[in-house]
């Protein structure tokens, strides 16, 4: 890749690296309790063959109120 390429390719992704977070995504929402979740399968690698067990097992553990993301969005 040609100097010329490589600079206007960093002009272009570095704004976007520092890009504020969007507006519906803040860290201060106060969220119930949820177990240990993954990057992009969420906490779907807790769900075994019979779910209802393993959501039982779930709220057992962090009360009958809690976070779960099944799945990336976007």
């Amino acid at each position: 890749m040609s100097n010329k390429k490589f600079t206007r390719c960093l002009f272009y992704l570095l704004p976007c690296a520092y890009a504020p977070p969007p507006a519906g995504r803040t860290s201060d929402l106060r969220l119930p309790p949820s177990p240990f979740g993954l990057p992009i399968l969420g906490h779907l690698h807790l769900l075994t063959p019979l779910p209802h067990q393993a959501l039982h097992r779930l709220a057992a553990r962090h009360g009958p109120l809690l976070y779960l993301r099944l799945g990336s969005i976007g």
